[in-house]
């Protein structure tokens, strides 16, 4: 998902931002956050974008399960997995912008060059229940260039038998190559088909 989901949102409710919504951070009984020091040891990539006023919530919360986690409203049916779920409040990024998506799905910061996202690991450790069938999906849109691109869904050195297959979310061809290019008609389609398999079967034959 470009851009990524704001924790504040989805299981990390904060309700003092509602409490001091449109105050700046002096009129608040809070240290500034810009100010931090380990803000300013951490971050790596720093876009320069400041808020001078706290923001509020875009939604609310609900407490869910018999472990009482806090899930957003706009994730009701996640809220009823709540006890299936595990959630981690204590991750950080050293960036401040998109390009921690990238961060989030490889462990590096994007000045850091390409490196093996997480589904790219799962697969290289775990395997395939099938071989026939994708390792693991990338819906919609890749990230932008200026976000990793698709090496945010890459496998990089682990080869690309690990990388994700991308499935578009709009048009008529959801999977790349699906449907024949040019004037190809499915009849010249299986016709191909047809001679790659018995090319195959023939060189099997062979040794």
């Amino acid at each position: 998902m470009v851009g990524g989901v704001s924790h504040l949102e989805s299981f990390d409710p904060k309700p003092a931002l509602n409490k001091f919504a449109g105050k700046t951070y002096t009129e608040t009984p809070f240290a500034n956050p810009l100010d931090s020091a380990i803000l300013k040891k951490n971050l790596e990539r720093d876009t320069g974008r400041r808020m001078s006023k706290v923001y509020p919530l875009q939604t609310g919360f609900k407490k869910y399960g018999s472990s009482g986690l806090e899930v957003s409203d706009y994730f009701p049916c996640i809220g009823s997995m709540a006890d299936e779920l595990a959630v981690v409040r204590s991750m950080w990024t050293t960036d401040n912008n998109h390009q921690a998506q990238f961060q989030f799905l490889t462990g590096r910061n994007v000045i850091e060059g390409n490196f093996p996202s997480l589904g790219s690991w799962i697969h290289y450790g775990l395997g395939s229940l099938n071989e026939n069938l994708p390792q693991y999906l990338v819906f919609g849109d890749p990230l932008g260039n200026c976000c990793g691109g698709n090496f945010g869904h890459g496998a990089d050195y682990l080869g690309p038998q690990h990388a994700g297959v991308l499935i578009e979310t709009k048009g008529t061809s959801p999977l790349p190559f699906i449907s024949p290019a040019g004037a190809i008609s499915r009849s010249e389609q299986r016709n191909e088909f047809a001679l790659m398999k018995s090319l195959g079967e023939e060189l099997s034959r062979n040794g």
